[in-house]
């Protein structure tokens, strides 16, 4: 499977170790409409994936983490190599709402919680995250 596009996208923790996913708009043009992700977005010619992440969570929710650890990357279905950073926020989801440019609203969920998610997320994130979540550290 050979790579189509580059992408970028944050885990970002807060201090009860919660994950902020965001609700995607509900658009049929969107892939994957009205469904819970990671924040992040495409990777643009000549951007290095740290700077895509940057500016992706600037654009959606005004605030990027000053310290984001690189995860991982990996390949997932849509042959999109997804690469993986891992920050803290202390931004309270009220005020993450206020400041949403893109999706629906975002929201904090504990690892249980999206472990018994159902209607939860494309691109291989749930695995991600359960894997995230499994780690010693956790």
């Amino acid at each position: 499977m050979s790579v189509q596009r580059l992408s970028a996208t944050a885990i970002l923790l807060n201090a009860n170790g919660n994950v902020l996913l965001q609700l995607r708009d509900n658009l049929p043009t969107l892939p994957f409409p009205n469904t819970w992700t990671l924040l992040g977005g495409a990777v643009e010619a000549g951007e290095k994936p740290l700077d895509a992440v940057r500016r992706e969570l600037t654009e959606e929710i005004e605030y990027a983490p000053e310290k984001l650890h690189f995860l991982k990357s990996y390949l997932h279905s849509e042959n999109i190599e997804d690469h993986i950073f891992v920050g803290y926020i202390d931004i309270a989801e009220e005020q993450l709402n206020r400041q949403l440019h893109e999706g629906q609203r975002v929201k904090f969920f504990t690892p249980l919680e999206i472990r018994e998610m159902t209607s939860f997320v494309p691109y291989g994130q749930k695995e991600l995250l359960t894997e995230f979540f499994s780690a010693p550290i956790f």
